[in-house]
């Protein structure tokens, strides 16, 4: 996370259960500073959980910023929320997500960016690939490593009034990165594309839709500020944060 200190207009991250089933008011105070830093300071966060997707999908609008008119928030309260800058990562041969649900009410001006990893340009030079990509890593997901971070440069130097949490990443093809490349590359990937999103104070998601004891969570989870797991129980789905620097996990609630 970044170190800025400030106020803060944004609360897509509010609705994240705090501590439940406790009397301990520290802990849950606790909790919700660390959540309102990681909104106002930088954050990534992972969502896991398989066969959830309509859950994965209201997670991912939540912290994409989305509001549509069905929301309880009116327009004014949307526009409020300091969103700048959308910008999604996915594959169509597997989008956890699906194609309208980043639909915004009407009103909201929100510039939005999808890179496809399918189609990215394989053409870009390796010598132009960031300095963590060592030689002769596969091009796909070097030149996708590029992509992302000129995407979010260009936010970088496009917007003038840069506000915490601008900028909202969601990352929708990892497991079709872990299935093609070796899990350090994708490590590796992900390592930039997390630090990235923080120095410019944005607030970056990305799905993994596994169960949460699979071995790639553990691999990659140490790269994220804050995990949400998913799953699904007497009809309900429901969801479970952690926020890792301070150990703390909240009870299961519904989605």
């Amino acid at each position: 996370m970044g170190s800025e200190s400030g106020g803060s207009d944004v609360t897509e991250m509010d609705s994240a259960p705090v501590p439940g089933g406790t009397a301990d008011t520290e802990r849950e105070t606790t909790f919700a500073q660390t959540l309102d830093a990681l909104k106002r300071e930088g954050s990534s966060v992972l969502v896991v959980g398989s066969g959830r997707q309509r859950a994965h999908e209201a997670v991912c609008r939540r912290l994409a910023g989305v509001h549509r008119e069905s929301d309880s928030e009116t327009p004014e309260t949307v526009d409020s929320h300091g969103v700048q800058y959308r910008l999604r990562v996915t594959d169509n041969a597997d989008a956890t997500t699906s194609a309208d649900s980043w639909q915004d009410c009407t009103n909201q001006p929100v510039r939005t960016r999808t890179i496809s990893a399918a189609s990215v340009d394989r053409s870009r030079s390796s010598h132009t690939y960031p300095p963590e990509s060592p030689p002769g890593e596969k091009p796909l997901i070097g030149t996708l490593g590029l992509e992302i971070i000129d995407a979010i440069d260009e936010f970088d130097r496009e917007t003038a009034d840069c506000k915490p949490a601008g900028l909202r990443l969601c990352l929708d093809s990892l497991v079709t990165l872990l299935d093609e490349h070796d899990t350090d590359e994708v490590f590796r990937l992900l390592h930039l594309v997390t630090t990235t999103t923080t120095h410019v104070r944005g607030v970056g998601h990305v799905h993994l839709p596994l169960d949460s004891d699979h071995d790639a969570v553990a691999l990659l989870e140490p790269l994220f500020d804050a995990i949400v797991e998913l799953r699904r129980r007497d009809g309900i789905d429901e969801q479970r944060w952690t926020l890792r620097d301070r150990g703390l996990v909240t009870e299961w609630v519904p989605v």
